[in-house]
């Protein structure tokens, strides 16, 4: 009686975990692609946040301090344009922070004799 030998099995075996271990890498790819995708929107955010907080120190130090106008800024890759509304006994500011692919527009109302800024309003 002959024994059978099974030469393409292991073959096979070998094809099936190369193919295995190649997907695990395409999927490791990915996942370090979106992460950075990722970390890149939360770095956008937060430079947006931080010019917001310096904006509205801006306003409660102009409105202390001076007059607060309406005005027109760049710094560094951002264009900042507010203008200043005059509602009696609170400044309606309108503040649209511009990036080259970027546009974030915000409201806030600021009290002028307590100089607190009573609401903050998101424009999307």
């Amino acid at each position: 009686m002959k024994l059978k030998t099974n030469k393409g099995s292991a073959l096979q075996i070998t094809l099936v975990l190369l193919l295995i271990l190649s997907l695990n890498i395409f999927s490791l790819c990915q996942i370090t692609i979106l992460n950075s995708r990722s970390f890149n929107g939360l770095k956008e955010v937060n430079e947006i946040r931080l010019i917001e907080n310096v904006l509205l120190a801006n306003y409660k130090y102009e409105n202390k301090n001076s007059i607060l106008l309406s005005n027109y800024l760049t710094i560094d890759d951002y264009t900042i344009i507010y203008t200043v509304d005059d509602m009696g006994s609170y400044y309606l500011i309108e503040t649209t922070i511009e990036k080259e692919n970027m546009r974030h527009q915000f409201n806030a109302e600021l009290n002028r004799e307590r100089n607190v800024v009573q609401k903050i309003e998101e424009i999307r």
